[in-house]
């Protein structure tokens, strides 16, 4: 059976097309900034766990994970439960990228490949 990556290939350019639309209408509503960014990581998060039902590329075990709780951390700082600035929101997103690629990169260097 043949692994489909939504992230590879031409649905890579979705990928970023997505990032750059966020960023475009974060800055355009700056308002509703916070809000695109949670529905940004819940989708992101999803489209991970998606991929990695589909074709079980390790990293997104782990980012699909981290950016739904990225977006849960962000929801939590706009009703002020926990008390986080950008700076430590910063860390919780390259942190979950750094831990997922990381994890991806030593599983692939023991098994030769990134799929599981």
């Amino acid at each position: 059976m043949k692994k489909f990556d939504i992230f590879a290939g031409k649905y890579y350019w979705w990928v970023l097309g997505l990032v750059a639309l966020f960023v475009f209408l974060s800055n355009l509503f700056p308002e509703f900034s916070s809000i695109l960014w949670i529905l940004f990581f819940l989708i992101l998060g999803s489209a991970c766990l998606w991929n990695y039902k589909n074709c079980g590329r390790v990293h997104c075990e782990i980012t699909g994970v981290g950016f739904i709780g990225v977006a849960i951390l962000i929801l939590l700082t706009i009703l002020e439960i926990v008390p986080l600035t950008g700076m430590y929101l910063n860390v919780a997103i390259i942190s979950v990228i750094v831990i997922g690629y990381g994890y991806e990169f030593w599983y692939k260097s023991k098994n030769g490949s990134c799929y599981q």
